[in-house]
């Protein structure tokens, strides 16, 4: 079942946010539910079920559904106020193997930070 945001009140500010490794956008959902007043405009993940809960719960914004290295700046739209990013951490968790940001999964966190650069060089980066 998807995800109904009750309507939240108009702060009057308009932040922008960029969701990566997204999953089904509870981070976004919470970002502006939770009194920050962030609307998301950009999220992306990999995962096609995660994808697919995330378009059924946020239809109205767009999805890349690719690997987060496969990300341009020119995909990121104006200059977001912030970019969230939930990347797996199986790699780094005492539980998972430990292989730490070099191992694949927990390594995609360098694709994000990738992007960050590419963003910072076209003078958007986010300012949180």
């Amino acid at each position: 079942m998807p995800i109904r945001p009750a309507p939240a009140s108009d702060s009057g500010a308009d932040l922008t946010a960029c969701e990566f490794f997204a999953g089904g956008g509870l981070a976004g959902l919470g970002l502006h539910l939770g009194g920050a007043g962030f609307r998301t405009v950009l999220a992306n993940d990999i995962d096609t079920a995660k994808a697919r809960a995330f378009r059924a719960n946020h239809p109205e914004t767009p999805l890349i559904h690719d690997d987060v290295w496969a990300v341009t700046p020119d995909q990121v739209p104006g200059a977001p106020d912030l970019c969230w990013a939930s990347s797996p951490c199986q790699d780094v968790s005492l539980a998972g193997a430990r292989g730490g940001l070099k191992a694949q999964r927990s390594g995609a966190f360098w694709g994000f930070w990738k992007l960050m650069q590419g963003l910072d060089a076209e003078g958007r980066a986010p300012r949180l």
